[in-house]
């Protein structure tokens, strides 16, 4: 978020804990987050929210960004169909961070690569 107050733009972060996905406001863009859950995909709170997220428009776009231990997690492609479903437009190319050790910390080169998914969505208005 620090990154889309510095750029001065507007933006808005949810709790998916403490949110009902109907409160969550009318934007022209959306990014769901997910941290893997093992195999099975992105988290129960974050398929509830794409699920009963309201689009206001066919004009709204989505990105994903999501945390995994390995290279390749379906956790993004999960994702990606049931907002496909629901008719909303992809926007740009998914950020997937991935976790290092026994600690689980994120690679160090994942400031650089939030700023470049961050430019993706902000070039897409101006």
């Amino acid at each position: 978020m620090a990154i889309v107050k510095e750029s001065g733009e507007e933006g808005h972060l949810y709790n998916l804990r403490e949110t009902d996905p109907e409160d969550i406001e009318r934007a022209d863009f959306y990014v769901f987050g997910s941290p893997t859950q093992m195999i099975v995909g992105p988290t129960r709170r974050v398929k509830k929210a794409i699920k009963n997220t309201v689009f206001p428009n066919k004009e709204s776009r989505y990105g994903l960004i999501t945390t995994s231990k390995k290279e390749d997690s379906n956790t993004a492609r999960k994702m990606e169909r049931m907002l496909d479903e629901r008719g909303v437009e992809k926007g740009v190319a998914d950020l997937e961070l991935h976790l290092e050790g026994k600690e689980r910390t994120l690679q160090t080169d994942h400031p650089e690569r939030i700023k470049a998914f961050y430019a993706s969505i902000r070039d897409l208005y101006h």
